[in-house]
C-alpha cells in the first residue's frame, strides 16, 4: 500500500462555502489517511486555496495547517494540480471554467454551471472532448434525511406519485443593522446572483431523483427585500428576485409545488423540508430525519379495524382497534383527527373498562412512529408507517357519552382559556421561547449519563443588567438555574473542572447576543458578539455544548427588573426543557442509504 497526493485548487476558499464546506471536508479526508483505492493506496487531498483579499486567504491557510495559497488563479493553474474546486462568484465561472480546461485540470463546481442552458452544455463537450471528468454539486440529496427519502421512493412504497412539496428557506439580513449572511454579489444580476439560479438546480435534480423528471414549469419570481447593505456599507437596490414560487409537472403526471424564499423566517420541521404524496403512502423528509405513513394509516379515528403497531423494539406488533364508543363518535362527529393537545387526546382504549386501571393509566404512547432515524431495518420501518405521536391523556375513567362531549365542548373551552389569557396582565407571562435547532447527535441518555449527579458547567457572556455588578448578577443567577434545573440530579457551577474533561459538556448563555451570531464558534471557544441590550428585557442565548460543536441551542427571553426578578426562574423553568429535550435522539439517523 502506497499514499497517492492529489492537489485540488478551491477557488473562492474564503467564502462560506468554501470555508465550511469544501475546505474543512477535504482536510477531514487527509486527516483521516485519504481515501482507500481499489489497489490498496490512499488517495490524500492535498490543497491549493484561491481568494481576492490577500489578507483572508493567507490567514485562512494559517488556520488549517499552513496550506497554499494565492491570490492569482493563474499561478493556481500553472502548479502541479491537477482538480479545480470552484465555489465562488457564479457570474465569472463560466470563464474560470474554461482556463480549467485549457490548464487540463478536472473539473468539479458549484451550481449553477452557467447562466443559461446553452452555455452549461457548451463548456460540459469542451471538457468531454479535452478528456477531463466533471461534475456539479448535488450535495442534497446525500443528507442522511433525503438519502432516506430516496431509498423508500425506491421501494415502491409510494405507489403512483400523485405530488411532491418543497419547502426551504431562511431569513437574509439586509444589512442596516446586522451583518448579512450572504454576500452582495447574490443579490446582483451582473455577478450571477438571483434565487432561481442558486437554489432551482437542487429542487430539479432532487425531483428527478425522488418521483420523475420534471416535464413543464410555470414560475412566479419576486424580490422581498428590494434594497440591501453591501460589505462596505454602502446601499445598493437588489436587481434579482429573493423569492420563487414555482409549479411543475413531472412525466407521470405528478404536481410539484416548490416554495423557496430568502426572506422567510421558518417555523417548521427544519429549514427544507420535501413531502412526497402517493396513492399508496407518504412521506416527510427534512435534512436530517424521514417519516413515513401509509394509506391504510391515514389519520381519524380507526373505525374498529386492526392496526399495526411499533413495539419499543422496533418491531411490529397486532394492537386491537378502537371500541364501539368510537364508532358511535365517528357517526356523530364525522371523522375526527388525531388529538395532538396534551390532555385531551382520545386514547383507542376510552371507556373499556376490560383493559382495566392499567389501560387508564397517564402514557405516551408511540402510535407507530415509523421514523427512519431508528435502528430498525428498512422493511420493518416501512411496515410500521405513522408518523403521529400520541400526547398524555387525563387519568380518570369517562362516563360512555364523555369523550364526544370534551371533543364538542373543545371550542368553548378553547374561547374560556384565549380570553382569560387577553385578561391577565402582561406580567403573569413568564417567557418568549425562541427557534430551538437539535444537532443530528443530540441524545438526551447522553446528557443525563453525563450530568446526573454531577456538577455542570455553566459559562456567561455578557451582562444582561449593565447597570449592576457581573459577578453579583452572576451570584444571583447561580440558585435561580438551580432550582429550575432541568431532571437529571446535577449541580450548576461556574467552575470550570481543572483537567478539562472530555466530552467537555457545559451550558454557555449568551446575554444580548448578535442576532447572527452562530453557536458552533462559540463552543468552539470564539468570543461572541453582543448588541445592546433592552432595558428591563432580560434575553439570552442558551447554546448546550459538547466540545466545540453545538448538541442544541435556542434564545429565550422575559421582562425581568434584576438578576432575583422572579421572572428569570421561570423562564429557566421553561427554558431548560427546550434545551435539553427528553425526546431522545430527537435528531438521530442511521447512516445514509446512498443509492
Amino acid at each position: 500500500m502506497g499514499e497517492r497526493r492529489i492537489g485540488v485548487i478551491i477557488n473562492g476558499a474564503t467564502g462560506r462555502m468554501g470555508t465550511t464546506q469544501h475546505v474543512a471536508n477535504l482536510l477531514a479526508i487527509a486527516a483521516e489517511g485519504g481515501l482507500p483505492l481499489a489497489n490498496g493506496d490512499r488517495l490524500i487531498p492535498e490543497l491549493m486555496l484561491v481568494g481576492r483579499d490577500a489578507t483572508r486567504i493567507a490567514k485562512l491557510a494559517a488556520e488549517h495547517g499552513g496550506q497554499r495559497w494565492t491570490t492569482k488563479l493563474e499561478e493556481a493553474f500553472a502548479g502541479p494540480d491537477r482538480i479545480f474546486m470552484d465555489c465562488a462568484a457564479t457570474g465569472d465561472r463560466p470563464r474560470r471554467v474554461r482556463q480549467a480546461i485549457t490548464a487540463g485540470n478536472h473539473i468539479f463546481i458549484e451550481k449553477p454551471t452557467a447562466p443559461t442552458v446553452d452555455e452549461a452544455m457548451e463548456l460540459a463537450r469542451l471538457a468531454d472532448r479535452a478528456g477531463l471528468k466533471h461534475g456539479v454539486i448535488q450535495d442534497k440529496l446525500f443528507l442522511p434525511g433525503f438519502a432516506k427519502l430516496l431509498a423508500v421512493a425506491k421501494s415502491d412504497f409510494f405507489g403512483r406519485i400523485l405530488s411532491v412539496k418543497i419547502d426551504a428557506g431562511s431569513w437574509i439580513f439586509d444589512g442596516s443593522e446586522q451583518e448579512c449572511q450572504r454576500p452582495s454579489w447574490n443579490y446582483k444580476k451582473a455577478e450571477g446572483g438571483g434565487l432561481a439560479l442558486d437554489m432551482m438546480a437542487h429542487w430539479r435534480y432532487m425531483i428527478d431523483r425522488l418521483a420523475s423528471p420534471i416535464t413543464d414549469v410555470c414560475a412566479v419570481m419576486t424580490t422581498a427585500i428590494p434594497e440591501r447593505v453591501d460589505e462596505g456599507g454602502q446601499r445598493y437596490k437588489v436587481d434579482v428576485e429573493d423569492t420563487n414560487y414555482a409549479l411543475v409537472k413531472v412525466h407521470g403526471g405528478a404536481i410539484g409545488v416548490i416554495t423557496n424564499s430568502w426572506a422567510t423566517r421558518p417555523r417548521r420541521d427544519d429549514t427544507m423540508v420535501v413531502q412526497i404524496d402517493g396513492t399508496q403512502g407518504s412521506a416527510v423528509a427534512g435534512r436530517f430525519r424521514c417519516f413515513t405513513q401509509s394509506a391504510a394509516d391515514a389519520g381519524g379515528l380507526h373505525q374498529g379495524r386492526p392496526a399495526r403497531r411499533c413495539r419499543p423494539d422496533g418491531a411490529l406488533e397486532r394492537s386491537a382497534g378502537c371500541g364501539r364508543q368510537q364508532e358511535c363518535l365517528s357517526q356523530v362527529l364525522g371523522s375526527v383527527p388525531a388529538a395532538r393537545r396534551r390532555r385531551c387526546a382520545l386514547p383507542a382504549d376510552a371507556g373499556r373498562g376490560r383493559q382495566g386501571r392499567a389501560a387508564r393509566r397517564p402514557r405516551l404512547s408511540q402510535r407507530c412512529r415509523a421514523a427512519l432515524d431508528e435502528s430498525a431495518g428498512i422493511e420493518a420501518l416501512i411496515a410500521c408507517r405513522d408518523h403521529r405521536e400520541d400526547l398524555i391523556c387525563s387519568d380518570h375513567v369517562r362516563p360512555p357519552s364523555q369523550p364526544a362531549l370534551e371533543v364538542l365542548m373543545r371550542p368553548v373551552r378553547f374561547a374560556t382559556i384565549l380570553l382569560a389569557l387577553i385578561a391577565a396582565p402582561v406580567a403573569g407571562f413568564a417567557a418568549v421561547i425562541g427557534g430551538t435547532y437539535y444537532a443530528p447527535q443530540y441524545d438526551y441518555r447522553e446528557f443525563f449519563a453525563a450530568t446526573d449527579g454531577k456538577p455542570f458547567q455553566v459559562v456567561l457572556a455578557g451582562n444582561p443588567f449593565p447597570g449592576i455588578d457581573p459577578a453579583i448578577v452572576a451570584r444571583d443567577l447561580l440558585p435561580a438555574m438551580q432550582r429550575a434545573k432541568p431532571r437529571p440530579a446535577l449541580t450548576f457551577t461556574y467552575d470550570r473542572p481543572s483537567p478539562p474533561p472530555r466530552p467537555d459538556y457545559r451550558l454557555v448563555l449568551v446575554f444580548d447576543p448578535a442576532l447572527n451570531l452562530n453557536s458552533d464558534p462559540v463552543c468552539a471557544g470564539e468570543p461572541p458578539r453582543f448588541r445592546p441590550g433592552t432595558p428591563g428585557r432580560f434575553y439570552v442565548y442558551a447554546i448546550y455544548c459538547r466540545n466545540d460543536r453545538t448538541m442544541s441551542q435556542t434564545t429565550a427571553w422575559t421582562d425581568a427588573t434584576g438578576p432575583t426578578d422572579p421572572r428569570i426562574e421561570r423562564l429557566f423553568r421553561e427554558l431548560f426543557p427546550v434545551v435539553f429535550s427528553e425526546q431522545q435522539n430527537r435528531w438521530a439517523f442511521n447512516e445514509p442509504m446512498f443509492p
